[in-house]
């Protein structure tokens, strides 16, 4: 049995015909072919002016409040947290419960932040200090600051024998003597010079067992900021 060209033209797109509407049949109702997931940017939240300057307060108040949720913990304190809470992992752990990642190891943080002067430190910014050899000048300890009083920071760290507790530098002799530097995190920096936030989603793994382990994230309403924010909240000094 012989077919005519006409005939084979017609089979050919009676078989294409065919093979796409079971192509269409395949596919999901959302019309997605494959199962592969949809990887998300990082929100890019842009403001300026005041509403930077507010947006920043808003995000430094909620570190605050995570960490505050640590107070009075043992320094190394590790409970259910993803790792031990010593000096700069108290500071890792408190940004990224944000999407905020700060690596690890108190010299380390100290050459990934952005110097700044004494004179420009924001709550939020990072305080450094040498270690138990005050005479060496290496970076052995980082404080994170929650408040200026008068021109001193206040300041929010693990310490070896007190645990995690806030203090005024000025009014600790042993800090004061060994005060090497102050630096910004990147993210911070940007927020402030640029007016550009840009963070993934934020972390929430628990804190056991304080404040029903309730922590607010990131949210910036681009059209109702307020104009001011209370950062810090009451200080509790520890001697």
């Amino acid at each position: 049995m012989s077919y005519k060209p006409r005939s084979i033209r017609l089979l050919l797109s009676t078989f294409l015909l065919a093979l796409l509407l079971s192509q269409c049949a395949a596919k999901s109702p959302s019309g997605m072919t494959s199962k592969r997931p949809i990887l998300k940017r990082p929100p890019i939240q842009r403001v300026v002016g005041s509403k930077a300057q507010t947006a920043h307060e808003e995000l430094v108040a909620d570190l605050i409040d995570t960490g505050k949720e640590l107070l009075g913990k043992p320094y190394g304190y590790r409970g259910n947290l993803p790792w031990r809470m010593d000096c700069s992992g108290f500071v890792s752990y408190v940004y990224s419960r944000y999407g905020i990642t700060v690596p690890r190891g108190s010299a380390t943080q100290a050459g990934y932040v952005k110097k700044i002067k004494r004179e420009e430190i924001l709550p939020g910014d990072l305080l450094f200090f040498k270690g138990r050899n005050r005479g060496s000048g290496r970076v052995g300890h980082v404080a994170m600051v929650i408040d200026i009083v008068d021109g001193d920071p206040v300041m929010m760290h693990s310490t070896n024998s007190r645990g995690i507790v806030i203090e005024r530098l000025g009014r600790s002799a042993y800090f004061s003597s060994r005060y090497l530097s102050a630096g910004r995190v990147p993210e911070m920096n940007d927020l402030i010079e640029k007016g550009t936030l840009m963070v993934p989603e934020p972390k929430l793994s628990p804190i056991a067992p304080n404040n029903n382990n309730k922590v607010n994230p990131v949210e910036i309403d681009r059209e109702n900021l307020l104009p001011e924010i209370s950062v810090g909240g009451p200080i509790q000094w520890h001697r």
